[in-house]
C-alpha cells in the first residue's frame, strides 16, 4: 500500500491505473509533438534560406554512383534545387510534378537536381523512392546533410530556383505545386 495526500491508503493497483493514465496523457502529448514536426518535416535552420538575389552557397554532393557534384558545376544553366528526404510526405507528394517539369523544361535548358538528406547509408532506400516515383532528373545524396546548414534550409522540402549565373532567383518552403503561378513564371523566365 502506498498513500496519497491526504494519508488515505491507495493499493498499488489502482496507483498504477492512476499513473497509466497520466503516462499515457504524456505518451500521447509527445505523439502528438512527434506527429507535428515530421508531418511539417521541420528541420533546424539557422535564419532561413538564402534571399532571392543573392549568389547561390557553394556546396559539394555525392550522385548515387559517387561522383562528386558542386554547386558551382551546375552554372551555365538555369537549375530547380530540390532539398528533400525519402520520409517527408510532402517530398513524395511534389516529385511527379518536379518530374513533369524536367520532362517539359529540361530540353530547353533547366536542370532539375533533387538532393537528398536521408542520413546514413541510405542509397538503397533513395533509389527505391525513385523507382517508386519514377524519378529521372538528377539526384545527388547529402548524408551528413552539409546542405541543411549552407543553404540555412528550414524545412522539407525547400525548392531554390537559380538562374545561370548562379544567382537565387526565388525561393519556396514546403511543397510546389501546379497552383504556384509565381514560381513557373520564374522558370519560364529562367529558360528563355
Amino acid at each position: 500500500m502506498r498513500r496519497v495526500a491526504g494519508g488515505a491508503p491507495v493499493s498499488w493497483e489502482r496507483s498504477r491505473r492512476h499513473s497509466g493514465g497520466t503516462l499515457r496523457r504524456w505518451t500521447a502529448g509527445l505523439w502528438v509533438l512527434l506527429i507535428g514536426v515530421v508531418s511539417g518535416c521541420e528541420g533546424e535552420g539557422s535564419g532561413g534560406p538564402p534571399s532571392p538575389g543573392n549568389e547561390a552557397p557553394s556546396f559539394v554532393a555525392a550522385t548515387l554512383e559517387g561522383d562528386s557534384v558542386a554547386v558551382e558545376d551546375l552554372r551555365g544553366r538555369p537549375v530547380l534545387l530540390n532539398v528533400w528526404a525519402t520520409w517527408c510526405a510532402p517530398c513524395r507528394r511534389e516529385k511527379p510534378f518536379l518530374q513533369g517539369i524536367d520532362d517539359r523544361l529540361g530540353p530547353r535548358g533547366l536542370q532539375v537536381v533533387g538532393v537528398s538528406v536521408d542520413v546514413g547509408r541510405a542509397t538503397g532506400d533513395i533509389e527505391r523512392f525513385l523507382e517508386e516515383f519514377q524519378v529521372r532528373y538528377t539526384i545527388l545524396h547529402d548524408p551528413d546533410q552539409r546542405i541543411m546548414s549552407r543553404y540555412s534550409v528550414p524545412g522539407l522540402p525547400t525548392t531554390y530556383l537559380i538562374d545561370s549565373e548562379g544567382t537565387i532567383r526565388l525561393v519556396r518552403i514546403g511543397l510546389v505545386t501546379e497552383e504556384d503561378h509565381e514560381f513557373l513564371a520564374v522558370l519560364e523566365d529562367m529558360v528563355s
